[in-house]
């Protein structure tokens, strides 16, 4: 009898407890504010780092000689990922217009690698290139000079 008697009080003062937690919880929900704040800016800066590097350029001056092809390749690390956008003499090229290809080793969220490679078939004089790399806000930019062999 007297174990049952301790079993009973066990379970009586275990019930207490737990009864007791969730009137201490329910007293302290009128202290909290629940409610939803407009979308405000943080103060607090942002511990990633924004990072943007061209790490190979094309070279300075390309000479083509006629009926073959000159590569133009940019390579970039950044985050978030970085684009890469070619310009002939300050005008866009164009996927349709020149064969591009860009090839992307990660997630955007995280550091990235990106290689672009122009491929230049023909060039009438003399043609600046430029690779332009684009990573969030922070923008880097690389040029080179494609000419008709003889002519530099």
């Amino acid at each position: 009898m007297y174990y049952i008697t301790l079993v009973v009080a066990a379970a009586l003062l275990g019930g207490g407890c737990r009864s007791a937690n969730v009137n201490k919880h329910l007293r302290m929900l009128p202290h909290i504010d629940n409610n939803i704040e407009s979308n405000v800016v943080a103060t607090k800066q942002s511990t990633m780092v924004k990072l943007l590097a061209i790490t190979r350029r094309p070279k300075l001056h390309n000479p083509h000689p006629p009926g073959t092809t000159v590569e133009l390749t940019c390579e970039a690390y950044g985050t978030p990922a970085p684009s890469i956008q070619w310009y002939k003499n300050d005008a866009p090229v164009y996927e349709h217009d020149m064969e591009s290809n860009e090839l992307v080793d990660t997630n955007p969220t995280s550091l990235a690698r990106v290689v672009s490679t122009l491929l230049v078939t023909r060039t009438d004089t003399r043609d600046q290139y430029t690779c332009l790399v684009k990573a969030g806000m922070r923008v880097e930019r690389a040029s080179c000079t494609v000419y008709r062999m003889g002519e530099l």
